[in-house]
């Protein structure tokens, strides 16, 4: 079974969420240049096939 992009989001937005805490200690401009280059090709994908996305994965009843 394929993920669906929003799981890809979603796994790589929580394995971020440790490195995002010590950003704070550290360099937080550091954490927000990874952040953006992690999320990057997933966005960039979500915004040339919005409606694919959408017609895929119909809203739960």
């Amino acid at each position: 079974m394929r993920e669906t992009p929003n799981k890809c989001l979603r796994g790589r937005i929580a394995a971020l969420r440790g490195a995002r805490q010590l950003a704070y200690l550290f360099d937080m401009s550091r954490c927000l240049r990874s952040v953006r280059l992690v999320l990057h090709p997933a966005r960039r994908f979500l915004q040339r096939f919005p409606s694919t996305v959408q017609r895929r994965n119909p809203p739960a009843q």
